[in-house]
């Protein structure tokens, strides 16, 4: 996976973004659980391991920038 921006600014909005995805995967993965659905718990439960994942290369990506 190749992670490229060009400002600070393009790499702060995607961090954001992900942000949003990670608690709206929490939220459902939690309500899933509390259902008792857990097909849909662990749709939800690898969804938000991703965007976590994810969330770390975006941030390891900033500090080698030194934009941290």
């Amino acid at each position: 996976m190749k992670i490229s921006y060009e400002t600070k600014s393009e790499l702060l909005q995607k961090l954001e973004e992900i942000k949003e995805n990670i608690t709206k995967a929490d939220k459902e993965y939690q309500f899933a659980f509390a259902r008792g659905d857990f097909e849909s718990c662990a749709v939800w439960k690898n969804t938000l391991a991703f965007n976590r994942k994810f969330f770390g290369y975006h941030i390891k990506y900033q500090i080698k920038r030194g934009w941290l």
